[in-house]
Order: structure tokens, then C-alpha cells, then sequence
């Protein structure tokens, strides 16, 4: 009985030697990495935008990983008054990004739901933001245009 799992190990051993079998792995294994490269794998991107009203900045930095957008978000106003900071996260649908922005200003945090035109990596568009009657907080404006236009860039564009 204590030389059971020894003969067992030895005779999978004798067939995973066999000739036959040698061959027929090799090309399943062949097959299943031309899959896996060919459709498996995840279309990754990175991009960065900048985008200047007056002396006021928007960076946004983004990572498209399929159809997944997750990246940095930032409104820097020149007047010296607190800005938004925080990350974006959405899906890529149709060439618009769908995101929900989290971002903190000073020791709050809020969300705000954006939506990008997203062309290429030098071509993104926002549509504005408007301030809701009712809560007094900013709202993506849904009957609008994508008319925030961005410029390639990157953080040290500042």
C-alpha cells in the first residue's frame, strides 16, 4: 500500500512520455497561446490632456484598459481659491467615456458624473458642466455639446 502513489506517479510519468501524446500537446499548446495572444489579451492606453480657461487648468490622465477608463482628474483655478482633485473612473462606449469623478476639495469629498468625447489620443472633448437650480451643485450639462476641447499634455504642462 505505501508503494501505491509511487506507481501511480511512475505510470503518469510513462504517459505523459509517450511519443503520440508528445505531439498532440504541443499543439494544443500552440493553439491555446495563438488564442490567448490573439483575443485574451487587454488593449491597453494611456493618455494625458490639459486644458486652459482663462489661467485656470484641467488635467485629466487616463488609462483605457478594453473599454475601462480609471485615471486623474484636476480643476486648478488661478484665483487662489481651493480646486478639484480626485480620480475619474468609467467605461468607453461609442467613443464617450462615461465617468464619475471623485474628487476632494479641501476636506470634503463629492462625485460628479462627466462625460469625454474621446476621438484619439489628441482629440478630447468635454461636455460642460452647469450648476443645478435645485442642489446648487454642478452637473454635467446632458443637452449640450462636447465643447471643452483638450489639448495633449501632461502634468508638467502646468
Amino acid at each position: 500500500m505505501k508503494y501505491l502513489p509511487l506507481a501511480l506517479i511512475a505510470l503518469c510519468l510513462a504517459a505523459c512520455s509517450s511519443p503520440q501524446k508528445k505531439a498532440g500537446n504541443a499543439d494544443t499548446v500552440k493553439k491555446d497561446t495563438a488564442a490567448a495572444t490573439a483575443g485574451k489579451a487587454p488593449s491597453i492606453s494611456t493618455h494625458s490632456f490639459i486644458h486652459h480657461i482663462g489661467q485656470d487648468t484641467t488635467l485629466i490622465d487616463f488609462t483605457l484598459i478594453n473599454d475601462r477608463a480609471q485615471g486623474i482628474m484636476d480643476w486648478m483655478p488661478h484665483d487662489g481659491t481651493e480646486g478639484h482633485s480626485g480620480v475619474i473612473q468609467g467605461t468607453l462606449k461609442n467613443d464617450t467615456i462615461h465617468a464619475v469623478w471623485g474628487y476632494a476639495v479641501g476636506r470634503s469629498t463629492d462625485t460628479m458624473s462627466v462625460e469625454l468625447l474621446f476621438k484619439d489620443s489628441a482629440d478630447l472633448r468635454q461636455k460642460p458642466l452647469i450648476k443645478n437650480a435645485k442642489t446648487g451643485r454642478l452637473q454635467t450639462d446632458e443637452n449640450a455639446g462636447f465643447t471643452i476641447l483638450y489639448k495633449p499634455g501632461s502634468r508638467k504642462h502646468r
